[in-house]
């Protein structure tokens, strides 16, 4: 079983002092408010 513990992390991907769980819940809002936005422009676009 290999862990990551010993790997140096590529800094484009992730550093040692990024938000992991800011990331994670950005991105969810991110995603609520397109598809919100993908159902507003559904809406209005059959009225």
């Amino acid at each position: 079983m290999s862990t990551i513990e010993g790997r140096k992390l590529d800094p484009m991907v992730t550093s040692e002092n990024s938000n992991e769980g800011f990331n994670a819940i950005s991105h969810i809002v991110a995603a609520v408010l397109g598809l919100v936005g993908l159902v507003f422009l559904i809406v209005f676009s059959a009225i």
